[in-house]
């Protein structure tokens, strides 16, 4: 069900693309942008990196419609339930695919803002130890070494940026996401670089 939530998604920015005219009063019609830094995971409460590009497409509308790439890994430290693994740290990785639509919104002549709002898909990895304590003693083997979770959600994401020169902009990103229908799972902040073409 995800994976065809998310073709209709990618169907549908496609025709978003193919149905509007490049906006006419900028000489940037294409942007590529990229970060990297921190990330921090709320429901296992760890935290860790976050790495992602995007390409972003100028409409005649007056906003961008985005594509997202991410990666993120963080460590959670396990609690006293794991027995002999209590205090040790186990991987947890995010790989996520984002459509998004954006507005840059000007603070000043080299100042601007854009917040955007999208939907997202997730793949999620997170290695346990292989047994579960039931009832304080009991000792169940896992047959998998880990968990692997497919979650669908809403992404917000606010960038704020510096005009170096016409093509370059640099800034920071603070960005989050609501998987469906369970809580806000991330945020992430990162330093942000953007190619205007």
């Amino acid at each position: 069900m995800q994976k065809l939530m998310l073709l209709t998604a990618l169907l549908l920015s496609t025709l978003a693309l193919q149905s509007q005219d490049v906006r006419p009063d900028s000489a940037h019609k294409n942007k590529f942008k990229g970060g990297a830094g921190f990330f921090h995971c709320f429901p296992a409460g760890s935290n860790g990196i976050s790495m992602w590009l995007e390409y972003s497409r100028g409409l005649k509308s007056g906003f961008d419609i985005d594509i997202k790439f991410q990666y993120s890994h963080a460590n959670m430290r396990l609690g006293s339930y794991w027995g002999p693994w209590e205090g040790k740290f186990k991987p947890d990785l995010f790989y996520v695919v984002d459509i998004s639509f954006s507005r840059k919104i000007s603070l000043s002549a080299r100042q601007y803002i854009t917040p955007g709002l999208g939907i997202m898909i997730q793949k999620g990895y997170s290695w346990l130890p292989p047994f579960e304590i039931i009832n304080g003693n009991h000792i169940v083997f896992r047959e998998n070494f880990g968990d692997v979770s497919e979650d669908l959600g809403f992404s917000f994401k606010l960038d704020y940026y510096y005009s170096l020169t016409e093509t370059i902009s640099v800034g920071l990103r603070v960005q989050s996401a609501y998987l469906w229908p369970m809580w806000v799972e991330s945020i992430v902040v990162t330093p942000v670089i953007s190619l205007n073409f």
